[in-house]
Order: structure tokens, then C-alpha cells, then sequence
């Protein structure tokens, strides 16, 4: 066949002609069975393509969806690659009901972790948010790794590795005999939470901040996500492979997952040979130990045999954690940081927050989880932060059985219908609008969850004084979707903000935050903001100077000195 149509077999011959022959089924799919025909939805742009490249060439997180949802309500239809129907969703009871119902939808690994999946521990990876009694063992090894005593162990990690970065930025400014730079918040951040993240997950040194050489997982880890901006329509249909092909998508990665691969593949070596010792190990050195791998090994060590991990599943889990842990953080405290820097009140009552119990416990006193816990505004920002600017913007879910889908707020379908419940088949894939959920206001539903002023910063609104967040439970914490929910939900929710709030009081204790400025350009005499923020779209929501985001995450700040 190739031959008598002279085409050499290449990988986008290949392509086309896969391609060619599963559009044909879907668009026979798509006249006669369409599954969710009632509902009402945008028209595709692109029938091979669907929403997902529209939401990847999207300027900021959120300008097409949310216009969506203001047009057709909290749920709707969207055509995905090959014009395959999927629920789109950001009301309250059916988050609730996706998120937090046992057995009914399962995680769609394809989608979530894509990037886990060019390696050979990928299935083991997934595993970790799985269903059934796999996901309950593994749960089970991997509770004492976030257990409230463990997390006081890391707490002493995380104040180190800011106080670490609070010294070099006052080193870097005492060389210049300056009282003030600006600083690349993301990229000095990334530094540090990559420290914290190699300590506290197998006790290895980054050595990010001091840029010690001769550590190629740390270079590796800064081009992660190098090739995920802006993918191409030819990369979304190579990436859908991977949903409907696994074995042909890895006989033919693309770039982006070549440099995934790479990445974990080093890691997975550090990680084996660091677990190797801890093997060998007498009990009493690892017990010791504080970072996960070593709870992760005592804790596999008194369970049965048949409900142990194996030494791959071990390793697994650091590697996700990893994965997952380090720029998620920095993007939020970047963003967290940016917010302050635009609301010096807020930045000011935080900081006095901050000298308050600076003053009750002493000044060589180091803060604990309680005293932390203990300060309302400062919560409250951190809070109001991962709202505003959810770092994954989407999850996604697939249904294992028929089932319907209860909703809030009804809405109206394509024929006039007043619903209030959604049907669903088996295999319905459904993209789950975590940073829609948490921050859109303009049409009268969601505006019932947060508030008129959803989609502007108010970090009052988790205060008890003006709480008008809706009854419907969903997150693991205030309501939030940010750490999703359920039995799936972060495992690592609270070591995420405990990281936060020990970055944030270090820094703000030394440091005050301002948005750099210029003359304006069109009125003389006033200053303007010296760059817009842009919230790229790749996967994670990305912090970049717009027009700037080819040179990876970027948010320079003014960074001066406190008068002591």
C-alpha cells in the first residue's frame, strides 16, 4: 500500500495515515452516537484538534474556558481530539460527586500523567492514585511519609532551605552595597524548592542555590517542561496516541517526552542507588533518617509480605513526588509573592502578623506548625492564592460505569430542557475545571460559591467574618480544588503548606516585595508596571513575563531589606 502510493514510512506518514483512519471512525461516531448530543457546547475549531489545542495556545490560563462557562453554565460539551465528546464541568456537586465517589471514575493516566509514562516504572507510578486495594497497599506505606510527626521533621527542612535563600539574596546584595535587587522570583524559588524537595524525599543534596556542579538531574530538571509551551496540532494528536495506543506512542515518543524519559530515568538511578544503601543500612542509621524514602522503607518493612512494595514501586513513588512536588510550590509562592507585591496592605498586616509572634516567641525562637497555624491573615493569603491561581488548571477523569452526574446550579440543554443532572456512559471522559472552580464569577452560579469578587484577590473571604463560600464540601482544604479531593486526592496537601508558610515567613520576616515599575509612556509624570504577568498554559499554570514565555518561567521582583 505504502509503496503504491510513494510514501516513505515515516513517523508523520505514519501519522497521517492512524489518523486518517481513526477520524474516519470518529466522525462516523460522531453523526450517529454522540453521546452527550443533548448538551450544548462551543463549536471545535478544529475537528482533529478539538478544545485541547485551543487551551494550549491560550495567551493565559482560562481566557477560552471561562467565556465558555459564562455562555453555556457550570457543565457543558466540548469536542476533543478526533472529535470524541467530553464533559466539561465546574460545578460544586459535581466535582464533589467526580472527586470524592469511590469506584465510580477513575483517574485517566493517559491525560494526568503523561509525562510519567516513557519509563518502565509508568504503571507503578499511576498506581499511586489507582483504585481498589492496590491504591489502598500503597496508601497505606505512604501515610507515615505525611503523618503530623513526619511533617515536623520536614518542617526544620523547609525553614533551612529559606533561610538558606534569604542569606544568599542578602550576600548578593551586600557584594553590590546595595539594601535592595530585583530578584527572578521563579527561578531563585525553583532553587530552593528543589533543594527541599531532594532532601526531603531521599536525602539528596540538589545543591540548587549554591549552583554546585557536576549534578545533571538538577539541569535536567530545569528543561522539563521546555517543550510542552505551545504544543503543535501535530504533537496533541501524537500525544492522544498515548490514550488509544500506548504501545505505538512509545514506539514513537515525541520530543517533549524524550526529555521526560531522560529525567526520570537519572532519577530513578539516583533514587535505586540511594535506597540500595539505605537497604544495607543498619536499622538504627535509617531509623534515624527523616526523608521519605527512609520512612517509606521502615514503613514497608512491618507490613506483610504480600502487601509490601516492591523496590521499583518504592522508588515510584519518590519519583512522582518529585515530579509533582517541587514547581508546583515554587509557582504558587511565585504567585503568592506577585499578589503581594500588587497589595503592599495586605503585605504589611501579614507582616505584622509575623512580628507579632516573632515577639512572643523570642527572636531566636524557630517558629513551629502551631504558631504558623496560628496567625489568621497570613493563612488567609496563602489560601486565597492557591484559589486565585490554581497551578493545574484541570484534571481528569474517566467514567469505569454508566452513571449520572448531579449538578448545583441546572442548566440549559440544546433543546430548551432545564436540567439538573447529567447522564453518562462508560469510557466518558470528563475534564474536571479545578482553576474555573476556583476563581470565575461572572455567570450568577459560581458567584454563589465565592462571591461577586471571585476573580479578584481577597484573602478576607477565609476569614470567618466574611466566609460566604458555598455548603458544598469538596477539597481537602477550605473548599479548594487545588489538591482535588476524595479518596485520590494530594496525599501531600499538608507538606505543600507547610512548605508555603515556612517560605513565606522567612522571606517576609527579612525582605519587603514590590512590583517593579517605569515612567509611563503615554502620561509623563505617572509610573506604570514595567511588564504584564502572563499565566502560560502548559500543563502547569506557568508564571512568565508576557511575550517572554520561550525563556521559561520569569517574574522579576524588587526585593529590599527590612529595617531591623
Amino acid at each position: 500500500m505504502l509503496s503504491t502510493l510513494h510514501l516513505p514510512l515515516t513517523f508523520p506518514n505514519l501519522m497521517v495515515l492512524l489518523g486518517g483512519l481513526w477520524f474516519a471512525t470518529r466522525l462516523i461516531l460522531y453523526v450517529v452516537q454522540k453521546p452527550l448530543k443533548f448538551l450544548r457546547g462551543p463549536a471545535p475549531t478544529s475537528l482533529l484538534c478539538g478544545y485541547e489545542y485551543d487551551l494550549f495556545q491560550q495567551e493565559n490560563v482560562g481566557d477560552k474556558e471561562y467565556k465558555w462557562y459564562e455562555e453555556y453554565g457550570t457543565a457543558f460539551r466540548v469536542s476533543g481530539v478526533y472529535a470524541e465528546d467530553v464533559l466539561m464541568t465546574a460545578d460544586p456537586r459535581a466535582l464533589q460527586y467526580i472527586l470524592q465517589t469511590s469506584g465510580k471514575l477513575s483517574c485517566h493516566m493517559a491525560i494526568r500523567y503523561r509525562f510519567l509514562r516513557p519509563v518502565d516504572f509508568q504503571r507503578r507510578i499511576c498506581r499511586l492514585f489507582d483504585k481498589g486495594e492496590i491504591h489502598q497497599r500503597q496508601r497505606k506505606v505512604l501515610n507515615p511519609a505525611f503523618s503530623a510527626q513526619q511533617l515536623r521533621q520536614f518542617l526544620t527542612m523547609f525553614q533551612e532551605s529559606a533561610l538558606h535563600l534569604s542569606r544568599k539574596w542578602k550576600e548578593d546584595m551586600a557584594q553590590d552595597g546595595l539594601t535592595g535587587k530585583k530578584f527572578n522570583i521563579p527561578f531563585w524559588l525553583g532553587k530552593m524548592t528543589l533543594d527541599i524537595i531532594g532532601k526531603t524525599s531521599f536525602d539528596f543534596d540538589f545543591g540548587a542555590i549554591d549552583n554546585k556542579e557536576g549534578i545533571p538531574l538538577r539541569v535536567l530538571f530545569s528543561e522539563i517542561f521546555k517543550d510542552s509551551i505551545k504544543p503543535t496540532k501535530l504533537t496533541i494528536l501524537q500525544r492522544s496516541l498515548e490514550r488509544y495506543s500506548p504501545a505505538l506512542f512509545n514506539m514513537f515518543p515525541i520530543k517533549e517526552n524524550v526529555r521526560h524519559h531522560t529525567f526520570l530515568t537519572e532519577l530513578r538511578r539516583i533514587a535505586r542507588n540511594v535506597y540500595e544503601r539505605k537497604e544495607w543500612a543498619e536499622e538504627e542509621d535509617v531509623r534515624d533518617k527523616k526523608d521519605i524514602l527512609s520512612v517509606l522503607a521502615r514503613a514497608n518493612h512491618t507490613e506483610d509480605t504480600k502487601r509490601r512494595l516492591n523496590d521499583s514501586e518504592v522508588i515510584a513513588q519518590v519519583a512522582t513526588m518529585i515530579s509533582a512536588g517541587q514547581e508546583t510550590i515554587s509557582f504558587s509562592t511565585t504567585y503568592l509573592l506577585y499578589e503581594l507585591s500588587q497589595h503592599s496592605e495586605d503585605q504589611a498586616r501579614v507582616h505584622h502578623e509575623i512580628s507579632d509572634l516573632r515577639a512572643k516567641i523570642g527572636p531566636d525562637s524557630v517558629p513551629t506548625s502551631q504558631d504558623y497555624d496560628s496567625m489568621p491573615y497570613f493563612n488567609a493569603v496563602i489560601k486565597e492564592a492557591l484559589r486565585l491561581h490554581s497551578i493545574l488548571p484541570q484534571a481528569h477523569r474517566e467514567a469505569a460505569n454508566d452513571d449520572i452526574i448531579p449538578l448545583e446550579f441546572p442548566i440549559i440543554t440544546a433543546s430548551g430542557e432545564v436540567v439538573s443532572q447529567i447522564p453518562i456512559k462508560k469510557g466518558q471522559r470528563i475534564h474536571v475545571s479545578i482553576g474555573a472552580y476556583n476563581r470565575f464569577f461572572i455567570w450568577i452560579s459560581l458567584a454563589c460559591v465565592w462571591g461577586p469578587d471571585a476573580n479578584k484577590w481577597n484573602p478576607s473571604r477565609f476569614l470567618g467574618s466574611d466566609n460566604r463560600m458555598s455548603q458544598t464540601n469538596i477539597g481537602v482544604m477550605s473548599n479548594l480544588t487545588t489538591f482535588s479531593g476524595g479518596i485520590r486526592g494530594c496525599i501531600g496537601w499538608r507538606f505543600a503548606l507547610m512548605e508555603m508558610q515556612s517560605i513565606l515567613f522567612t522571606l517576609l520576616e527579612s525582605f519587603d516585595f514590590s512590583f517593579p515599575v517605569v515612567p509611563c509612556k503615554s502620561n509623563a509624570g505617572k509610573m506604570e508596571d514595567e511588564y504584564e504577568l502572563q499565566r502560560l498554559p502548559a500543563g502547569l499554570m506557568v508564571p512568565v513575563v508576557k511575550g517572554k514565555g520561550a525563556f521559561g518561567p520569569s517574574m522579576p521582583l524588587n526585593v529590599e531589606l527590612r529595617a531591623a
